[in-house]
């Protein structure tokens, strides 16, 4: 049977895993779907452990921000080797052997590190190619000016990219993407803690229960959507 698979993407501190976490609560209160989290990363870590024990002191499996952010250039720089070899492949069929080991056919998996889609066959291709539904997330803060000659002013401030991989990688990913979130940075609360980003997931993930139940194509029948949370306001429109 062929596996139900979420993907997320989004900038390095977006809310990816903020993403993953929400859709996990939703379908865990509102379905009979076991809800499983498989990172393309996942590997990754495992087999750059050695080498970033010995070189860095730093567990990558078990590590904070700040520690990942000190080797987060060799990880990409690693997963980048693999990736060429594989012409984008090793990591998504590292993914899909677990898929494939734990998939009962009432499970979803989610992937919460999408971030290519650079080759024929890269992550967001086999993605849709496996019937994925693709989720981008994407922050922003508001910024509010005053200047005695114009008035007020009010400018959306997305967060960037943090290297030139990202800055290259991004814009075709968003290009697969079923369905964009663009919520307000809420930190210091975390956005699985902040009701309007919930509420902006539940949407969607309300609409993929739908399509599961109705053995539907998500974007055949629903069409691509963005949903944009801030503080002050709610609104969702069409891509």
């Amino acid at each position: 049977m062929k596996p139900k698979i979420i993907a997320i993407s989004g900038l390095a501190g977006d809310g990816k895993d903020s993403v993953c976490k929400i859709l996990k609560n939703y379908f865990t209160e509102h379905s009979g779907y076991k809800f499983k989290r498989v990172a393309l990363a996942d590997q990754l870590k495992v087999e750059c452990y050695e080498a970033c024990m010995d070189l860095f002191r730093i567990d990558p499996i078990n590590c904070s921000r700040e520690d990942k952010e000190k080797i987060r250039d060799f990880l990409v720089f690693y997963g980048k080797i693999m990736r060429s070899k594989s012409k984008g492949t090793h990591w998504t069929s590292e993914a899909l052997k677990r898929i494939e080991k734990f998939n009962s056919g009432n499970d979803i998996f989610c992937i919460p590190d999408i971030r290519y889609a650079f080759h024929p066959a890269d992550e967001c291709q086999w993605i849709k190619n496996n019937g994925g539904i693709h989720i981008h997330v994407q922050k922003f803060t508001v910024d509010t000016n005053f200047d005695l000659g114009k008035g007020v002013s009010v400018s959306t401030n997305f967060s960037t990219p943090i290297n030139k991989e990202e800055l290259k990688n991004n814009p075709p990913v968003i290009a697969f993407a079923d369905y964009i979130i663009e919520w307000y940075d809420c930190s210091p609360e975390l956005p699985e803690n902040n009701r309007e980003c919930v509420d902006a997931v539940n949407e969607i993930a309300k609409r993929i229960l739908i399509s599961y139940t109705q053995n539907q194509s998500l974007v055949t029948s629903q069409g691509k959507e963005k949903v944009k949370r801030t503080r002050k306001k709610k609104s969702s429109k069409k891509r």
